[in-house]
């Protein structure tokens, strides 16, 4: 492949030679310390391309292969010297390893691989196609119904979706019942984006429910698709148990 800065010859997913400019901006990987097959996938990613880097060994009892595995992992890592990585459903004493060697401070997501790819596609489209807002997430908070249903949890819940820049107002609607009490805490969920790109949630404790209208930056209903599975993971994240 060719340089996009320079033109140079590359080979992915190593920085420029020439001119040392990144190839490939971010890495997603995931780490399988399976004694009989350990493996690891890394999968780097720019806003036009991917290359994905795979190695697996048979019979690792003690571990040396493992070791070995993710050395040579960080060092691709290092090699190519991402912005960003991202290791995917790994132990953390892995990633702690790889981020050691390689030298690139690494995220740790719960997701699995695929998940967190498809998250980092959609963050490089969205910030290709759609405007953001500057604007602290509490001052996006807005409307005529200033409570939000499951107390503090709630609140929380609603700040992390409006921290995201695409989000540029949070209203919050009227309180209904679901008319039989539900269970599990509180909830958030997307329901629908409609032709304008705009979004709505449902916010649910017990019985309790509460529609939540985020007006987004999205001109359609493409790019409030987009929208809305930026919204599902930062509600995924903040759902987790780790959270």
């Amino acid at each position: 492949m060719r340089c996009r800065k320079c033109g140079a010859e590359v080979r992915p997913p190593y920085r420029c030679p020439y001119c040392d400019a990144p190839t490939f901006p971010h890495v997603v990987f995931t780490v399988d310390p399976d004694p009989e097959r350990p493996r690891y996938e890394a999968v780097f990613l720019s806003r036009e391309d991917e290359h994905r880097v795979e190695r697996a060994l048979s019979g690792d009892p003690n571990g040396i292969l493992l070791r070995n595995l993710v050395e040579e992992l960080a060092e691709t890592i290092h090699a190519a010297r991402p912005k960003r990585a991202i290791g995917a459903d790994t132990p953390p004493w892995i990633v702690d390893r790889v981020e050691r060697i390689s030298g690139v401070e690494c995220e740790l997501h719960r997701a699995e691989l695929e998940e967190v790819v498809d998250h980092v596609k959609a963050e490089l489209e969205a910030s290709d196609r759609l405007p953001t807002v500057d604007e602290p997430p509490e001052r996006k908070l807005g409307g005529s119904h200033s409570t939000i249903i499951g107390g503090r949890r709630g609140k929380e819940l609603i700040l992390r979706v409006a921290s995201i820049p695409y989000i540029k107002r949070v209203i919050p609607g009227r309180i209904g019942a679901k008319g039989t009490r539900g269970g599990g805490g509180v909830r958030l969920k997307v329901t629908r984006s409609d032709e304008h790109g705009n979004l709505k949630l449902l916010l649910s404790e017990g019985a309790a429910t509460q529609e939540i209208f985020l007006v987004t930056t999205a001109r359609n209903a493409r790019e409030g698709n987009l929208v809305a599975r930026l919204v599902e993971r930062v509600i995924r994240e903040a759902s987790s148990p780790s959270s």
